[in-house]
């Protein structure tokens, strides 16, 4: 969480979290091929919605309180990876 809270200070609003629901649309994962078990809760209103067909990645947007988004796969942004 340390690392997180580094990047909103420094002003990042939205970070790769390595899911995706590419196999099976809607059917979130990790990269590991885990299932994605977050609070529905927590998406941003109206998400995940797959916009245009192309909205198979996810993201933390971090400037707001629900805060899991769908977002095209190749668009830039930092990561947050975890270290096994």
């Amino acid at each position: 969480m340390d690392e997180i809270t580094s990047l909103v200070v420094n002003s990042v609003t939205r970070i790769w979290v390595g899911g995706n629901d590419d196999i099976s649309e809607g059917d979130f994962r990790w990269e590991s091929g885990e299932p994605f078990t977050m609070d529905a809760s927590l998406w941003m209103s109206g998400q995940p919605d797959n916009s245009a067909g192309l909205e198979n990645c996810l993201e933390i947007v971090v400037s707001t309180v629900d805060y899991l988004n769908d977002v095209g796969c190749t668009n830039a942004k930092h990561v947050v990876c975890q270290r096994t």
